[in-house]
């Protein structure tokens, strides 16, 4: 079960739920490089982006593989990068990974001459790799926010020994797959109806949106017959806000109590929930004026009047009299 927290602002009880056993919600979101290559000693002047593979090797023809990606939509805090590459060739001492700082490069004209430096930091090491495998390495100091970023993959060890990894000409590319949390739940709050409203006809409904980055562009409401949120809604609608604020309007709705909850989440699976409840009543109050009489002449100069007021739940307490010449 999710976990509920309960925030109670101006008497409007606010539910946001978390993702279970966390106090913030995490996603993972995975980015194909916008480019790749590799670089080869023995041909400095070739260039190897269009291959199926990014190739790499630490001694003899020395090769260098390079990656770049384009990471967008992030929302929330990243706590998490890590690089998922297909192996297609086995290699004992695997690959590191490094920051490459230059994220201009040509996947077409990237060669051994001109290729840009590879850090000699390492972020992350797979160790072994077997071929035919999917190899997950995680990433520190790589990616720190919506951006481009390149990376540099050199082997690991001394060996002459070839590691081919997927490239992204292939079904199966590399991602840089990277985890962000976020445990704000939208500001979404709901003003109309206002509690305890009563009124005939139709029933709008409105609020203040959560507009933060990642929160959804609708607001859900549904309607429910008597006083609490509970069995099937008698109206279910769908408010997109603007900006910061929603608002969509129900059909008519027959006389009685009813209970509207609003609903809006955010791309974390953050939700806040909002009920309100209300009245629908079409019938006035009866009232009847008895006292003086239709047309009766009265000697009296502050003449009283008199009759019958509305007692239903709901009607006034007060019965108003004007008086015209």
């Amino acid at each position: 079960m999710p976990r509920i927290a309960a925030l109670l602002v101006g008497g409007i009880c606010f539910f946001v739920a978390l993702a279970p056993g966390a106090s913030a919600a995490t996603i993972t979101r995975s980015f194909a490089p916008s480019a790749d290559s590799y670089v080869s000693s023995s041909l400095p002047t070739t260039n190897y982006g269009a291959s199926s593979v990014v190739r790499e090797s630490a001694s003899g023809d020395i090769r260098r593989g390079y990656m770049r990606f384009v990471v967008s939509g992030l929302t929330g805090t990243i706590s998490g990068v890590s690089l998922r590459v297909r192996a297609e060739t086995a290699h004992t001492s695997g690959f590191t990974v490094r920051r490459v700082t230059n994220t201009t490069w040509g996947e077409t004209t990237i060669t051994n001459s001109n290729a840009p430096t590879i850090s000699s930091t390492i972020a992350g090491s797979s160790g072994a790799v077997t071929a035919g495998t999917y190899v997950t390495v995680p990433l520190t100091g790589i990616a720190t926010a919506n951006g481009t970023y390149s990376i540099g993959i050199r082997a690991a060890g001394s060996s002459t020994a070839v590691l081919d990894l997927a490239s992204r000409e292939t079904a199966t590319p590399p991602l840089l797959q990277i985890n962000t949390t976020d445990s704000v739940a939208p500001a979404m709050t709901m003003t109309a109806p206002p509690a305890g409203w009563r009124q005939s006809g139709q029933v709008s409904y409105s609020g203040a949106a959560g507009s933060a980055a990642g929160d959804s562009a609708t607001v859900g409401v549904e309607v429910f017959a008597g006083e609490s949120a509970s069995g099937s809604p008698v109206q279910v609608l769908s408010a997109t806000r603007s900006g910061s604020a929603w608002s969509v309007a129900g059909s008519p709705l027959a006389d009685g109590t009813y209970t509207a909850r609003a609903t809006q989440s955010d791309n974390h699976g953050n939700t806040t929930t909002v009920t309100r409840t209300f009245t629908v009543d079409s019938v006035a109050p009866v009232v009847s004026l008895v006292a003086p009489v239709d047309g009766a002449f009265v000697l009296l100069s502050s003449p009283v009047f008199s009759g019958s007021a509305g007692g239903a739940v709901g009607d006034g307490s007060t019965v108003s009299v004007d008086v015209y010449a």
